[in-house]
């Protein structure tokens, strides 16, 4: 590993990881920037190389943010040379003031750039931000080349214990002074440049209070634990805690105007709640999303639900299953939209006679599994009818049982090069297959997939159930980027259609290269 001039860089952190390892391998370069990773099982592996100062690289990155290309390696095989020169890092300093110039301390400072994630696109932080210091400086550091919006916003995480009936507050606000991000100004940084200046004040606005009552199914106050409060909307960085009173009330102060989602899980008498569990407690929860346009929001009803539960088992394409134990596998239950937000569900571990039971779900969730490479999962049946990507509405308390999640190891795959204008192989590039059908697209969906070269210029895409695909070559993708309906539309009228039957692998070569420019 080397800087960028082409130094060797000691003591940098090389991480390898792939679906055939269960945690990633992590090695440090030695006084001549050398590394090298024994034993490895064959496999597609991502290459990741950081070092405290430089920007983080992937092995085959050639653009900030851009997907690293996978390295594939054979049984046996010995790979040398995997080389990656990481460059030095971006820098923004700057000063954070009040409104009269005074300096402000302990303020949070981020480089934020859009990104379309989680079904959206939205503004996301680059980095872990830092702190203003007394005198009110913060220095960003290891920043990728790129343009980027400074985002202050005073204080964290905001425990909401204060009685203050304040009606402005500072708000997250951008430089030079914007409170909204389409009134804001970029800065770029260039690579390995400090960029100096980037001083602003914090905005004064208007701000809410939130307030209401948690109860549980029983109708009884909650008098234990507390309620968050986390923004969901792109520009608003806002996470609150509200501790409840003895008799279940909460407020939140200093609420900025957007898009928040209300969030509890508590424990109650199981006797109320859930008598048939024999547990002398059982977990409730509530979800509830709350827009805040300014005013104040009181008398808000936050009722708790049990949990409901999930039951079902593994069956086989073929009825031979995986040679790995069914405890090295499990079910995930995930939500059907951005907006269902993060409470409820999880990840439970397959049973020896290949049944599973995943409680503390909440509201419409989708079924899926983490199974050995090489297998995935085809369908979820709940009799008779395919849910697999239309999910269940799970209601509050409720078993349901009968899930049959049909695995295999035979799903349809793509593979093959691309050709530029001149007839050439390009070894750079980008590669999405998604669903002709848009209404496949949506969020968490299986339907979109990307895919990198590895180092012989080929690409793979795995996983594909069945369908009619576009596929289109580009010169550049961010991570994320593949799920955003409007590039997919814009791509329409330059990608290949091809159909694909379950099961089958096909390869094909894509003579048009898309160029986004850098």
């Amino acid at each position: 590993m080397t800087s960028a001039d082409g130094r060797p860089l000691r003591r940098a952190q090389v991480r390898a990881t792939a679906p055939e390892l269960r945690e990633g391998r992590t090695v440090s370069t030695d006084a001549e920037g050398r590394w090298r990773l024994k034993e490895m099982p064959a496999g597609r592996y991502a290459l990741s190389v950081s070092k405290g100062g430089y920007v983080t690289i992937a092995y085959g990155q050639r653009r900030s943010f851009e997907q690293g290309k996978p390295i594939e390696l054979a049984d046996g095989q010995t790979l040398a040379n995997v080389d990656v020169a990481l460059p030095r890092g971006g820098v923004v300093t700057g000063r954070i003031a009040d409104e009269y110039g005074e300096p402000l301390t302990g303020v949070r400072v981020s480089a934020v750039r859009y990104r379309f994630s989680g079904g959206q696109r939205r503004l996301m932080a680059v980095g872990a931000g830092v702190t203003t210091d007394d005198i009110g400086q913060y220095r960003l550091y290891g920043l990728s080349p790129g343009e980027y919006y400074v985002a202050a916003t005073l204080g964290g995480i905001i425990l909401s214990l204060d009685k203050s009936d304040d009606k402005t507050s500072y708000l997250t606000t951008y430089f030079p002074g914007a409170t909204a991000v389409a009134d804001a100004q970029r800065v770029t940084v260039p690579e390995g440049q400090e960029v100096q200046g980037v001083s602003f004040a914090l905005a004064a606005g208007r701000v809410a209070k939130v307030s209401g009552t948690a109860v549980s199914s029983a109708g009884k106050p909650l008098v234990a634990g507390a309620v968050l409060m986390t923004a969901t909307s792109g520009a608003t960085e806002f996470i609150g805690v509200a501790r409840l009173t003895p008799d279940g009330k909460f407020s939140f102060s200093s609420v900025p105007a957007g898009e928040y989602m209300v969030q509890l899980t508590t424990e109650v008498d199981a006797a109320a709640s859930a008598p048939t569990t024999g547990s002398m407690t059982a977990a409730e929860v509530a979800v509830l999303p709350l827009t805040v346009t300014g005013a104040d929001v009181s008398d808000i009803a936050v009722v708790t639900a049990p949990m409901a539960v999930a039951k079902g088992r593994l069956t086989f394409d073929g009825g031979k299953p995986p040679a790995a134990s069914p405890g090295s596998m499990s079910v995930t239950t995930g939500s059907t939209s951005v907006q269902g937000g993060s409470v409820g569900g999880g990840q439970v571990r397959v049973r020896e006679d290949w049944t599973f039971e995943s409680t503390g779900i909440v509201g419409r969730r989708t079924l899926r599994t983490l199974l050995p490479p090489g297998w995935w999962l085809r369908s979820v049946m709940l009799n008779g009818t395919d849910v697999t990507d239309s999910g269940i509405d799970f209601k509050p308390g409720e078993t349901i049982a009968g899930f049959d999640l049909l695995v295999t190891n035979r799903m349809a795959s793509l593979s093959g090069s691309v050709l530029n204008a001149k007839g050439q192989p390009v070894n750079d590039y980008a590669v999405v297959a998604f669903a002709s059908d848009s209404s496949k697209w949506g969020y968490a969906t299986r339907f979109v997939r990307n895919g990198r070269p590895d180092q012989s210029g080929q690409f793979r895409i795995t996983g594909l159930p069945g369908e009619d695909y576009l596929v289109v070559a580009l010169d550049y993708l961010e991570p994320g980027e593949e799920s955003d309906p409007e590039l997919l539309e814009r791509l329409r009228a330059q990608a290949t259609a091809i159909k694909l039957r379950d099961g089958e692998e096909k390869t094909i070569v894509l003579k048009q290269l898309v160029t986004r420019g850098s």
